[in-house]
């Protein structure tokens, strides 16, 4: 909404929408911006399940949601995606365990990374320019804390990442070939998304399992074969993943 010059919703106004769903699904009278209300026929709570990238909205998710859908593939902003969310856990008197987690990324099933990077890389953008916007530039000491892991573990990545955010172009978003790809690296594909052969992508998979993370959701806004693709995936990486 940014792009149209308008703010985007205050957490306070988020929280109210999570906390309305979640009690009119269940058969409670609500409030919901002055008006009260009861649904006559449902009685069971439909699942929320809230994306977050933010400080406060990950640990709004912690304390509300009943999922958490997370942009990227990096385990190091995982697991301090994941201490966040633990944080406003805490004030549920519950655990991670009882939130459902999901992976929010792209699959590309190719010969080699350097074979995908033209199809991937401006969704790749995508995801950078937000993880910046929404996080990584954010002045607070936790997420000075999640820079400093970051930079221990790839030293020179936040910097790829600010790049990519500083050549963004919105009007050119999620368009194969957009200027700002070109500034996208291999390693920024890969804190975001899933490339490469199955071995690769098994690979990064796996190093996302200690951390509890439950499914993968992948998009497919750039890739030119949607299709085809997604017989890629069934056929060569969902099959590993049955059980």
């Amino acid at each position: 909404v940014m792009t149209m010059g308008m703010k985007a919703r205050s957490m306070s106004e988020f929280r109210q929408g999570v906390e309305f769903f979640k009690g009119y699904t269940a058969g409670e009278e609500v409030e919901y911006q002055g008006a009260k209300m009861h649904s006559e026929w449902s009685r069971r709570q439909v699942p929320v399940y809230m994306a977050s990238t933010g400080l406060k909205s990950l640990q709004l998710t912690g304390e509300l949601g009943d999922g958490a859908i997370i942009m990227g593939v990096n385990p190091v902003i995982w697991k301090w995606s994941l201490e966040q969310m633990e944080r406003g856990a805490e004030k549920s008197n519950r655990g991670l365990s009882a939130i459902d987690k999901w992976a929010r990324t792209m699959i590309y099933v190719a010969p080699s990374k350097e074979a995908a990077k033209r199809e991937v890389a401006s969704y790749a953008a995508t995801c950078a320019c937000e993880a910046y916007r929404s996080l990584l530039r954010r002045d607070k000491p936790e997420v000075e804390d999640l820079r400093n892991r970051m930079e221990e573990t790839d030293p020179g990545i936040l910097d790829e990442i600010k790049a990519v955010y500083d050549a963004f172009d919105p009007y050119q978003h999620e368009v194969t070939d957009a200027p700002h790809s070109l500034v996208v690296t291999q390693r920024v594909i890969d804190t975001f998304l899933l490339t490469g052969t199955p071995d690769d992508i098994g690979e990064q998979i796996e190093r996302l399992h200690p951390l509890g993370i439950n499914n993968i959701s992948t998009v497919l806004f750039t890739i030119i074969d949607k299709r085809g693709m997604m017989r890629e995936i069934a056929d060569k990486i969902m099959i590993h993943f049955r059980n």
